[in-house]
């Protein structure tokens, strides 16, 4: 039975779903005690999960119907962007005029079908390490809002598939600054041939206009990281990124070979860009 409203849910005939229509519903669904509750945004990655048993709960909770948290709006000087826009959506929109490495970061995601249903927020709280956009996001300087606080998107991934939402903790949207100072951008990413679009290591490159950049990658460590720094020092801050965070490999790719990977990728965009 599909509920209709959070009482429904307290009165214990929800069997199981709850598709909320509006915020207010949601935030009242956030007052009814629940064990173990689920968010649906775009399935991608989600829904092979509860199908193969690695994540279980007595409720899922899908977000589909949250027009709100569909919307893509430039206020002030920030480009917001709601948590339940596709990355299709994101791509086809205006703002990539402005969000030159965005775009080309969404564009390494699988294929058209799996963008046109893979949703900011959902990949955002997903937190793989090897993602694109959480990447593209941190070398924007950008904010993650939620229904409680705003906090950096470099500070969301915490290890590989954990973020630092707290239980029920919701992702409203993500804020690009508009900022003038960042001049071309680059992003590059190694696909892994054993599936579809899925990313062995990536790398991305923001000049700044006091000619330091700010550089990241994902595929390395347990989350994806960036900083600023000049391009001296790049191919030494990648080097030691092991020894501050826990190293990530697979049965196809090392540790040694994603970090060896990651600096082959920097420093082609380094030559893209004219460094």
């Amino acid at each position: 039975m599909i509920a209709r409203s959070a009482s429904e849910i307290a009165a214990g005939i929800a069997g199981g779903y709850f598709a909320p229509e509006t915020l207010d519903q949601l935030a009242e669904l956030c007052t009814v005690p629940l064990t173990n509750p689920v968010y649906l945004a775009g399935g991608q990655s989600i829904v092979p999960a509860l199908r193969t048993g690695k994540i279980d709960t007595d409720l899922l909770i899908d977000l589909s119907r949250l027009t709100d948290l569909r919307e893509i709006r430039i206020v002030s000087d920030v480009i917001q962007i709601g948590a339940m826009t596709n990355f299709v959506e994101v791509q086809r929109h205006d703002i990539t005029a402005r969000c030159e490495l965005l775009n080309r970061a969404l564009s390494y995601v699988g294929s058209h079908t799996i963008r046109n249903r893979a949703t900011v927020g959902g990949n955002l709280a997903w937190a793989d390490p090897r993602a694109e956009l959480p990447l593209a996001l941190m070398l924007y300087d950008a904010k993650v809002v939620t229904d409680r606080r705003s906090l950096p998107a470099a500070a969301l991934p915490v290890s590989s598939f954990r973020s630092a939402l707290a239980p029920r903790e919701l992702i409203l949207r993500v804020d690009i600054p508009l900022d003038e100072s960042l001049r071309p951008a680059g992003f590059l990413e190694l696909l892994d041939r054993h599936s579809i679009g899925k990313a062995i290591v990536s790398a991305g490159v923001v000049l700044l206009d006091d000619g330091r950049i700010r550089v990241g990658v994902g595929g390395i460590a347990d989350r994806p990281v960036a900083t600023v720094l000049t391009p001296a020092k790049a191919a030494e801050w990648i080097e030691g990124l092991e020894h501050h965070y826990p190293a990530i490999a697979d049965p196809f790719h090392s540790s040694a070979y994603r970090r060896s990977m990651a600096k082959l990728l920097v420093r082609r965009l380094f030559a893209e860009l004219g460094l």
